[in-house]
This record gives structure tokens, C-alpha cells and sequence, in this order.
């Protein structure tokens, strides 16, 4: 935050959204997913991490793909519409900042 001009109001409502995700229980669920259509429907749920991150996983390795060609593949179907438009370019944003390369600051 503070690298991309964040106040200290900005880190106070952080602080208070992360103290109260925190203090909520986790249970970490798993359910075994074996296909894409699958795979979206945990869509938006904050659920089954373990079955999500295995899956995606073993699509890597059974296509052979880079960490990238594989965020490229599914990135754009789990983060779709308004939210995708919203958060990409923050995140593309705050790691060129964070790398400190011109080009990427400028794209």
C-alpha cells in the first residue's frame, strides 16, 4: 500500500479487514475436482483451496504448461466481468512498482 501512495487510512481499514478475516474459523475442506467445468464452480467461494491448487497442479503438468500459460488459461474465467477489470491492473500495477521496472510502470 504504502508503495502506491497508500494512507494511513488505507492501512488502518486494511488492518481492520484483515484482523476481522483473521478472527473468522478456517476449515480447510477438500473435494477432488477433475475438470474444468468443476474447477469453476468454486468460483467465488473462498472454499476447497486444496482440491482448487491440485488441480490446477496437475493441469500444468498433464499440458506441459508454464505457471503462466496456466494463469493465462484460467485466470480470465475465474476472475470475469467488472472484478477482473478492477484487480488486474491493480496487481499488474503494484508488482511494477514493486520491481521497479519502467516499462511495466508505464504499461
Amino acid at each position: 500500500l504504502g508503495k502506491i501512495g497508500g494512507t494511513e487510512e488505507h492501512f488502518d481499514r486494511f488492518r481492520e479487514f484483515n484482523n476481522q478475516w483473521s478472527a473468522q474459523p478456517k476449515t480447510l475442506d477438500y473435494s477432488q475436482i477433475e475438470s474444468s467445468e468443476e474447477l469453476l464452480q468454486y468460483k467465488g467461494q473462498g472454499k476447497n483451496f486444496l482440491g482448487v491448487a491440485e488441480f490446477l497442479e496437475r493441469e500444468m503438468k498433464t499440458k506441459n504448461w508454464t505457471s503462466k500459460q496456466m494463469v493465462q488459461s484460467y485466470l480470465p474465467s475465474l476472475f470475469d466481468g467488472f472484478t477482473n477489470r478492477l484487480i488486474h491492473p491493480l496487481i499488474t500495477l503494484g508488482y511494477a512498482i514493486d520491481s521497479d521496472v519502467d516499462e511495466l510502470i508505464i504499461d
